[in-house]
């Protein structure tokens, strides 16, 4: 009796405690990989940082400015606002966004950036502040916000409802985010700029080598926002957290009519997302 009863917890103890474990280590798993392909987009981005400062600069000074300030005319409230622009970049909208009026902060996982960012806007009188963060845990007060901007993100993120969940808490009651991404997932960039460029059609990825372009390719395999279709994705996403949503996939039409130097090769698509009052 007495090793009958005693058996039998010490058996579920047991049972319990590896599964714990399991659990455990499958999260560590987990965290470890994220913060590889955190390290590979850093060091991607990084590379890439001065070049795609040109190509803003130039973007900045053509037409393609206006269009987006329309963009953001039509789906941000028309009054002065605390705006946070995740995966900043060179600071292209931020420098925009304040010339329209709105005190801007711009984020980035890539220290390149950053430096690319500051000097960017140093040069055209933009009075932005810019951090190197973390877009999925970006270190701002709840409710800091009254709007979040981001631009060709959230295709590079390792968790997209964790950074969803997380811009919620920055943005007040009311808030607003606008997300500009394109379904990059299908696509190979390498296979898409090769056939490109034989076809002699210029894009934003024209001068990428091809080193660049298989690690990019890479790293988006391993993401598991590329295996969903969007924006379907995200729309279920930010309706699950109570977001009034607006998706649009004729952006490509409005802001890069013409094939060019800073055309995207895929069509992108515009989310405008009102978080709950």
């Amino acid at each position: 009796m007495c090793s009958s009863s005693y058996s039998i917890p010490f058996a579920v103890r047991r049972e319990k405690a590896s599964k714990i474990s399991f659990l455990f280590s499958f999260e560590t798993l987990m965290t470890d990989k994220n913060q590889d392909l955190e390290n590979r987009i850093r060091d991607y981005w990084d590379r890439r940082a001065a070049a795609f400062g040109d190509l803003r600069e130039m973007e900045l000074g053509s037409e393609k400015a206006e269009r987006w300030v329309k963009e953001f005319r039509a789906a941000l409230p028309k009054r002065p606002l605390r705006i946070l622009d995740i995966g900043t970049g060179p600071g292209f909208f931020a420098v925009l966004l304040t010339r329209e009026g709105h005190t801007v902060t711009g984020i980035d996982l890539s220290p390149q950036m950053i430096e690319e960012a500051k000097a960017f806007a140093a040069r055209h009188g933009a009075q932005a502040q810019f951090f190197v963060m973390d877009a999925m845990k970006p270190a701002f007060a709840k409710e800091s916000f009254d709007a979040i901007v981001t631009r060709n993100l959230t295709w590079t993120l390792p968790d997209v409802k964790a950074a969803y969940e997380a811009w919620t808490e920055l943005l007040v009651p009311g808030g607003v985010l606008v997300n500009f991404d394109a379904n990059y997932g299908p696509i190979s960039f390498t296979g898409l700029s090769h056939s490109l460029k034989k076809e002699g059609v210029s894009n934003a990825h024209s001068d990428i080598d091809d080193a660049d372009l298989i690690d990019c390719d890479q790293i988006k395999s391993e993401l598991a926002v590329s295996k969903e279709a969007r924006p379907a994705y995200d729309v279920g996403l930010l309706e699950n957290l109570g977001y009034r949503v607006v998706a649009d996939e004729a952006l490509t039409s409005r802001v890069y009519p013409e094939q060019d130097y800073a055309s995207n090769p895929m069509a992108m698509f515009s989310i405008v997302a009102t978080k709950k009052a």
